[in-house]
């Protein structure tokens, strides 16, 4: 199943078979891992047993994006996914769950990336 994520991401070029199939692993892997705040470059780089260097790489031209962008898109996308479906009732509780441990900040990169605070939607 191909999401969102990996059109968005892919910045509107068609990747081979071998290469989408690189990004939906490590967007399964993030996904895994969306609720731990702890979750980062370091993390995926050890998940798929490749160097932080060449993750940015990996990455850099899968996307466009360096892998800590890559990682905050898709929380944020989460994040837009359950406020939409009204999964959770507070910010805090959305923020938790995709891995922000303050919600100044979770709200700060929802309203720069969407236009919108999260208490607004």
């Amino acid at each position: 199943m191909e999401s969102k994520l990996v059109l968005i991401m892919a910045n509107g070029k068609k990747l081979s078979p071998r290469k989408q199939k690189l990004l939906n692993e490590i967007i399964f892997i993030c996904n895994e891992n969306i609720r731990d705040p702890k979750f980062g470059v370091l993390q995926l780089a050890i998940e798929i047993n490749v160097s932080e260097r060449q993750l940015y790489r990996i990455i850099q031209d899968l996307s466009g994006v360096t892998p800590h962008k890559f990682i905050r898109e898709i929380k944020l996308q989460k994040a837009k996914e359950i406020i939409e479906n009204g999964s959770f009732k507070t910010i805090s509780q959305i923020a938790s769950a995709v891995g922000f441990e303050r919600t100044d900040y979770f709200s700060k990169l929802y309203a720069s990336r969407f236009g919108v605070f999260p208490r607004e939607v």
